[in-house]
């Protein structure tokens, strides 16, 4: 009979805080997903509980309503995609410029997840108070990233937040149209987006 292994693989234990960060995760992935894929109208704390695999009560454990829930889930996507772009930015990707690292982050999952919650804010009265500090975290982190891509020179214009607010709103009112990747419309747009910060600052000096 052969003696057991003292050197046996035990099983590997799962702290509290990693169960935690677990079903957090499942949770707000789900809530993006469906944001996303769906729309607002349907990401119901019902349907997150579903996609996740999770119990009712786990999910209320950690989100006590559907406007908390959104709101995190939005902050997750943000960060995420906003991160990516800086990175890139710091990359100098070939054939890569503001304009075009900018519009990937508004017309992908991100610009379509504000959409639906600029549209949210405008009819769920519950929704818009988590929306308004949300509006005020983003515009800090939008002007961040147009520091990232258009560098320090140009970001210190003192116009540089106009000039980032009216770009970002331009992308998302173009995003709403959905103009193919690589069309005629998505270059024409691209080109004028180009241009805008010579409209902004070539009257001025940096340090006017």
């Amino acid at each position: 009979m052969t003696a057991r292994s003292s050197t046996a693989t035990r099983p590997v234990r799962i702290s509290q805080r990693e169960r935690r960060q677990a079903a957090e995760r499942k949770l707000l992935d789900a809530t993006v997903s469906i944001l996303i894929e769906r729309g607002y109208a349907a990401t119901t704390t019902l349907e997150v509980q579903k996609q996740a695999g999770v119990s009712r009560g786990v999910l209320l454990h950690y989100f006590g309503s559907r406007g908390e829930l959104i709101s995190a889930a939005a902050r997750r996507l943000y960060a995420t995609k906003v991160g990516e772009a800086r990175l890139r930015a710091t990359e100098t990707l070939d054939g890569e410029d503001w304009a075009s690292l900018l519009w990937q982050v508004v017309s992908g999952p991100l610009g379509g997840a504000s959409l639906e919650l600029l549209i949210a804010a405008r009819h769920d009265p519950d929704m818009r108070d988590y929306l308004k500090p949300l509006e005020r975290e983003f515009a800090r982190a939008n002007l961040d990233l147009c520091k990232a891509l258009l560098g320090e020179k140009r970001a210190g214009h003192k116009r540089f937040p106009e000039f980032c607010m009216v770009v970002i709103n331009s992308m998302l009112g173009a995003a709403a149209s959905k103009p193919g990747h690589g069309s005629a419309e998505e270059k024409r747009l691209l080109e004028a987006w180009r241009r805008i910060p010579d409209l902004y600052f070539a009257r001025e000096t940096i340090d006017a």
